[in-house]
């Protein structure tokens, strides 16, 4: 029995861990020629970062050392840095479901610049693990936007240069919550259960037999 709890803690953890953002639909349409608009939108082209999850960000001014401040545990995570990346989100518990920090890197070549790999954009933990390669295009952009259901959704717009632009719509595995895998439901082998027998009351407690008095029954 308790092999088969470890077996199904393990695998939760794995299902938590390797968690990924899910494409949902695609929408082409020619390169230029529509406006989109989301609601309550947090575009990158806003000042600074974006940050979602109850936290923080501190940079220095001069080294340029981006720490995260947790808003509940008051902890303090310095994010890696990802050489010729430019962070434009950081999330806790969207992107991922076990308290990880998370954050989107953007990166160009210029030696590209008219190709459809231009432009490139990762998901990266607060570790520097790459956690999702999301692809290239001409140009890249993209955004976080709440649903009425409290959950966001991310969007990705990814220009080719066949002229056409397309707009990805994904569903994040997280709504900012930690899932926790220690808090896990799982049935336990001493619950007491109490009842008659003869007339005899009797309490059935991990796997014995006993009466009222504690006497066990052989």
């Amino acid at each position: 029995m308790k092999k088969s709890i470890f077996i199904l803690a393990a695998l939760l953890a794995a299902t938590f861990a390797n968690a990924q953002i899910t494409l949902e639909h695609t929408i082409t349409v020619p390169l230029d020629e529509y406006h989109i608009s989301f609601p309550n939108l947090d575009g990158h082209e806003s000042t600074g970062f974006n940050l979602i999850g109850d936290i923080m960000e501190f940079r220095s001014r001069t080294s340029g050392e981006m720490s995260i401040l947790d808003l509940h545990t008051y902890s303090t995570t310095v994010l890696p840095k990802i050489a010729n990346g430019e962070i434009w989100y950081i999330a806790k518990n969207y992107f991922t479901l076990d308290n990880r920090i998370c954050f989107i890197v953007w990166t160009s070549n210029e030696s590209l610049s008219e190709t459809d790999n231009h432009e490139h954009l990762y998901l990266y933990d607060q570790n520097g693990v790459l956690i999702q390669d999301l692809g290239s295009g001409r140009w890249c952009n993209c955004g976080l936007f709440p649903l009425i259901n409290g959950q966001y959704m991310f969007y990705l717009g990814r220009s080719h240069m066949n002229g056409t632009t397309d707009i990805e719509l994904y569903s994040l595995p997280g709504n900012g919550e930690a899932t926790d895998v220690d808090e896990v439901s799982v049935p336990q082998r001493n619950i007491a259960r109490k009842y008659i027998n003869n007339d005899q009351v009797l309490i059935d407690s991990n796997e014995r037999t006993y009466t009222i008095q504690g006497q066990e029954v052989k």
